[in-house]
């Protein structure tokens, strides 16, 4: 491991090398398979910061001669894909995520809010391929609101759609005051048109005098 500066700050990047008898890990299949060989350019992993300071992997990736999926670069065990970060620096953005705006975790760490959005999308995926609904009897719904004017929205999985829908009662009450308006203002409308005081005009309350 060496200390180095980028910039104004300071970072630590550490060297990774293959075992000498490890065989490289098909990113296709997921075997172990035999080498084909090695890219020209190592790449770096940024890892998560120790002591204020940025820490990356960096490590020269084989290449998989794997008799099925065919010539794919090695997988490796800190990160996934072609992504820069590892997966402990994701974990790492995606709890601050949780406390932070993600700007504000991108501009405390030294990395920009694309790659906090990612972090915390991989997180996530991770956590919903995880997640088991096979036991869930009842779920607790509320909608969220979708643009401007009272517009809600609710979303419920694909998986529950033998569901009861059941409405709350404060949308029940909702719904029965609107109805009860809608009727009270055609039968004042009517009466005054008919000539009869509209006694029903105003009356939406109840109201004592004494």
């Amino acid at each position: 491991a060496r200390i180095l500066e980028e910039g104004s700050d300071l970072a630590i990047e550490v060297d990774i090398q293959p075992r000498s008898n490890g065989r490289p890990i098909c990113s296709g299949c997921g075997k172990a398979k035999p080498g084909y060989d090695s890219m020209s350019q190592p790449r770096r992993f940024r890892y998560v910061p120790l002591w204020g300071m940025a820490v990356y992997f960096v490590y020269t990736m084989r290449r998989v001669a794997c008799p099925c999926c065919g010539v794919k670069v090695e997988r490796v065990p800190w990160a996934d894909g072609k992504s820069p970060l590892t997966n402990s620096f994701k974990w790492f953005l995606a709890r601050w995520a949780k406390r932070l705006s993600w700007l504000d975790v991108a501009r405390i760490f030294g990395t920009n809010w694309k790659q906090v959005y990612f972090s915390v999308k991989s997180v996530v995926s991770w956590g919903l391929a995880q997640r088991n609904l096979d036991d869930i009897e009842s779920i607790g719904v509320d909608e969220i609101q979708w643009r401007r004017g009272h517009k809600y929205l609710t979303v419920i999985a694909k998986k529950v759609r033998q569901a009861i829908h059941v409405l709350d009662r404060f949308h029940v009450m909702q719904k029965m005051n609107k109805a009860i308006d809608k009727v009270r203002a055609a039968e004042a409308k009517r009466l005054e048109q008919d000539g009869y005081e509209p006694i029903l005009k105003y009356s939406r309350w109840c109201s004592t005098t004494g």
